[in-house]
């Protein structure tokens, strides 16, 4: 659990962001007003679609390396439901919710937890069903809820903001508020046409990260994996 935990910790220090109503004008309001437009029209979302990458700082330019992503959230929240895929330090999480039901696929630390904890022999890869309130799975649920994972990635611990020219992120239309913390520099780009929702996160400085956001408010199907044990049988022995 705590890589989840570590890499929630991470995306919600590095990100900055947004959501609301029409934008109707919103390219001639002030970057304040226009990023709080933006946090409402996410708030107000039921669906949405959000891939955050952390990549390890820039190596020796004579090595002519890039720079490698060391951690990536892809995020699906849909009508209630969520879906999270972590990858961090070579391990990767799955979590699905539906309803109040959290589905989990960890790593194989994960598994070899658990059977530690418990005295089971659960095999690496099997998914695991419980309460998505289940004390255990706490910071797993928590990726998978709009206020969790999603509220970090909109959060903007930033010092400074200004609004910059209109450009495009992937063929729309977008402007961009310039963004300054204490270690980093960075932009938010905001839908400059129809509702004003976040559509990039980029920052620079100790670390680089990019986040996207796609399909706001276009509801998509999630579901549940097949062949889930419940964790009350793997505690058990079942």
């Amino acid at each position: 659990m705590r890589p989840a935990a570590s890499l929630a910790l991470m995306l919600g220090a590095v990100a900055v962001l947004a959501a609301c109503g029409s934008s109707e004008g919103v390219s001639s309001k002030s970057a304040a007003a226009i990023l709080a437009a933006s946090r409402t029209a996410a708030r107000n979302a039921s669906a949405v679609r959000a891939t955050s990458q952390i990549f390890a700082p820039r190596a020796d330019p004579k090595t002519k390396s890039k720079p490698r992503a060391v951690a990536t959230l892809e995020l699906q929240l849909s009508g209630g439901d969520g879906r999270a895929n972590v990858a961090f330090l070579g391990s990767q999480t799955e979590a699905v919710r539906i309803g109040q039901t959290l589905y989990v696929k960890g790593s194989p630390q994960f598994y070899r937890r658990l059977n530690e904890r418990n005295g089971t022999h659960v095999a690496n890869g099997t998914w695991l069903k419980a309460p998505a309130g289940s004390t255990e799975l706490t910071n797993l649920a928590a990726l998978t809820q709009p206020s969790g994972e999603l509220t970090l990635l909109l959060r903007n611990p930033t010092l400074a903001l200004r609004k910059g020219a209109q450009t495009t992120v992937d063929g729309q239309k977008a402007i961009e508020l310039k963004t300054k913390g204490k270690l980093y520099t960075g932009a938010i780009y905001v839908a400059a046409s129809g509702t004003p929702y976040p559509l990039q996160i980029v920052k620079h400085g100790r670390e680089n990260a990019l986040i996207t956001f796609a399909g706001w408010n276009k509801p998509s199907q999630i579901e549940a994996p097949s062949g889930a044990v419940a964790l009350t049988e793997a505690r058990s022995g079942g």
